[in-house]
C-alpha cells in the first residue's frame, strides 16, 4: 500500500443526508425512486470517517495512476447499512464530468448510480470503523 501525504481536495465533497436517502427510498415517483439505495438505516458519516476513507481511496488510486487526478474528482459519500454493518459508499467523477450543467446539483440531491458512469468514474465502499476500502474500482481515463 502506498503511504504519503494526500493532496488537499480541489473539487466538491458531497455528503448525502440520511433524511434525503430515506426520502428517495420511499418516493412514489419512479424518476426519484430509481436512485434508491435500499440500505437503511442511513446515517451521516463524520468528517474523520470521510477523511480516513478518502485517504484509503487515494492510496488505492495510486496503483491505478489516478491519485494525482483524485483531488479534482467530485466525491459523493453516503452512509448506508449493509448486512447490519455501517458502510460508506463513495462515488467520484472527474472535473470534465462534474463541471457539466446540472451535474453538481444532481450529485448533491441523488446518489450516483451506474447510469451516471463516465470514462472518469471511481467508486468504493469503505468500512468507517477502520477507514479501509472493502471495494474499489474505476473507469478512469489514463491520459
Amino acid at each position: 500500500m502506498f503511504w504519503g501525504p494526500m493532496p488537499e481536495p480541489a473539487a466538491p465533497r458531497i455528503v448525502l443526508s440520511p433524511d434525503r436517502l430515506a426520502e428517495i427510498d420511499s418516493a412514489a415517483d419512479p424518476r426519484v425512486s430509481r436512485f434508491a439505495l435500499h440500505s437503511p438505516p442511513y446515517w451521516e458519516p463524520s468528517a474523520p470517517e470521510i477523511r480516513a476513507c478518502e485517504l484509503s481511496l487515494w492510496q488505492s488510486a495510486h496503483w491505478d495512476d489516478v491519485d494525482e487526478k483524485l483531488p479534482d474528482y467530485a466525491l459523493q459519500f453516503a452512509g448506508v447499512t449493509r448486512r447490519g454493518s455501517p458502510v460508506i459508499i463513495i462515488q467520484g467523477f472527474c472535473r470534465s464530468h462534474w463541471e457539466r450543467d446540472g451535474v453538481l446539483d444532481e450529485l448533491a440531491s441523488f446518489p450516483a448510480r451506474a447510469f451516471d458512469m463516465c470514462r472518469c468514474h471511481i467508486w468504493a465502499r469503505c468500512n468507517p470503523r477502520t477507514g479501509s476500502l472493502t471495494n474499489y474500482g474505476n473507469a478512469a481515463c489514463r491520459r
